[in-house]
């Protein structure tokens, strides 16, 4: 399945239901609220998070929630079990779908996805240079059972975003190895 026109609603604090009300004018397709649980600053993300997927199921607009351990910039907080723990809480919260970090290693992602019971996709990170590593993760992230990716600057910072798309793309939809996609992308490069 695919999703068109998602809107982050993070800033609506306060204002929920007209968030919603204008996404939904607005013909998105779900909404997406950012969750930072144990977050010192933010002591009410947990409850935010909760109203905000209640008034958009309430109004028919499907929610993703993506969980940062304490936030984006503490990223000693982004442990395995951090991880593990705040995508638990987001399909506690009754997300439609998580979008969370991938742990780092197969063996540590595919213990955390045995704990969760809504759909997964795996958030890009940080831009990196390494074409191979983004591609790996997002490999043993669909290997553990994710549903797909959310990635972002990943692609847009990259020196062709469609090139790196279509390898993305063999993995999520073609269930390609890091290696044909890498293939992919190097033969699209020739291409040029």
């Amino acid at each position: 399945a695919s999703v068109g026109l998602v809107l982050t609603l993070d800033l609506a604090a306060g204002h929920e239901e007209t968030a919603i009300r204008e996404a939904m004018l607005l013909g998105a397709d779900m909404g997406k609220f950012i969750f930072t649980p144990w977050n010192p600053l933010a002591p009410d993300s947990l409850a935010r998070t909760r109203h905000m997927v209640s008034v958009a199921h309430d109004a028919g607009l499907p929610m993703m929630v993506e969980p940062i351990p304490v936030s984006f910039e503490e990223t000693s907080a982004h442990t395995p079990e951090n991880i593990g723990k705040g995508a638990k809480m987001a399909c506690e919260l009754d997300s439609d779908i998580v979008k969370m970090q991938f742990s780092g290693d197969l063996d540590t992602f595919q213990e955390i996805m045995s704990t969760l019971y809504r759909p997964v996709v795996i958030l890009g990170g940080p831009g990196r240079n390494n074409e191979r590593a983004v591609l790996q993760d997002i490999r043993h992230a669909m290997d553990a059972g994710a549903i797909g990716t959310t990635i972002g600057r990943n692609i847009w910072e990259h020196q062709s975003p469609s090139r790196m798309v279509a390898a993305l793309a063999a993995i999520v939809h073609e269930d390609a190895s890091v290696d044909v996609a890498m293939r992919r992308l190097e033969r699209s490069f020739a291409m040029a």
